[in-house]
């Protein structure tokens, strides 16, 4: 299944230009970044990680292994899980997974903020259409075959 784009991200970029500031947060056991939050997100709205899964594209087995690794990171849980039953079962995000998602949404603000002026001026330097010259194989030839001047 295809992995899908989530419009609500917040982004450092202009949509003419391909440049774009992702925020991921290292640490020792692991790391988080836009994907875990978006399943954390996921898991928040739907009550239900198969469903958090279904909405971010991915096999609900990659999902408990993303929960599984938050859960090797950090010291308190991010999600509860009951089984199913009766009742079907479902998850939840615990209080330090509300404030994990909270938190890195205000870092991810924040650093996009703070990039957006580099970031458009960097795009002012992208060719046309936001590709990269070399991922273009007409332009490729082109630069190839023109005759190099005494400048460069």
């Amino acid at each position: 299944m295809a992995r899908k784009t989530h419009t609500h991200r917040p982004t450092a970029t202009t949509p003419e230009h391909g440049g774009e500031v992702r925020v991921r947060l290292l640490f020792a056991g692991g790391q988080v970044g836009p994907g875990k939050i978006a399943l954390l997100e996921a898991i928040r709205d739907t009550g239900s990680i198969s469903a958090a899964a279904r909405k971010e594209g991915m096999p609900f087995r990659r999902a408990w292994q993303l929960i599984d690794t938050l859960h090797h990171v950090f010291r308190d849980p991010v999600v509860k899980a009951t089984t199913g039953g009766r009742t079907g079962g479902g998850a939840t995000l615990t209080p330090f997974g509300l404030e994990l998602v909270d938190r890195y949404r205000q870092m991810e603000r924040a650093a996009l903020d703070a990039a957006r002026p580099h970031m458009e001026r960097l795009d002012s330097f992208l060719p046309a259409g936001g590709g990269a010259p070399e991922t273009d194989p007409e332009r490729v030839e082109s630069a190839l075959l023109r005759p190099r001047t005494e400048a460069g």
